[in-house]
């Protein structure tokens, strides 16, 4: 299910995954360090979309078996590093 929101006024709430540490833009390309020293989210334009990954299994790497990834249609970078996303 696909669910539009404007991030003028929403927030992308991850609070029930209790994820600890921050959000950032992706920090390296090697997916046994996907998330960087010490965040449990990072964010990504793609083309004309943003993407932001969580480390739902808490292990610094990606895994798309068990990680989240949120597609955002358009370039929000910005709005997401800049508090759209609850992470506590």
């Amino acid at each position: 299910m696909y669910r539009t929101i404007d991030l003028q006024g929403d927030t992308i709430d991850l609070t029930a995954f209790k994820l600890s540490g921050g959000a950032s833009i992706i920090p390296t390309v090697h997916l046994s360090n996907f998330y960087g020293s010490g965040n449990s989210v990072v964010v990504s334009q793609v083309g004309g979309n943003t993407y932001v990954f969580a480390d739902v299994d808490k292990n610094g790497a990606f895994d798309p078996n068990t990680d989240l990834v949120i597609k955002v249609v358009g370039t929000h970078e910005s709005e997401l590093l800049g508090g759209d996303i609850k992470l506590a």
